[in-house]
């Protein structure tokens, strides 16, 4: 079975309506590269190795998030 991860960039709100892909990846570490090079802070690269989204960041109008699902899984 293979994992594909998503990153979003959004709204402050994690709104739905608010998400940007802004990476598909075979690992979550690209994620975390990705989320620095898409201008994530390296607080914001924390949060999303602890919870897979950041919160409450200051000076920033965005944040960021990370899902991520199986693929070829029968269920």
């Amino acid at each position: 079975m293979k994992t594909v991860y998503f990153l979003y960039k959004c709204d402050s709100w994690h709104s739905y309506d608010s998400m940007e892909l802004v990476f598909v990846g075979s690992s979550i570490e690209k994620c975390y590269w990705a989320a620095h090079w898409k201008g994530a802070t390296d607080e914001q690269v924390k949060q999303l190795k602890d919870i897979r989204q950041s919160q409450c960041t200051e000076n920033r109008n965005y944040e960021f998030y990370i899902e991520c699902y199986d693929v070829d899984r029968l269920n």
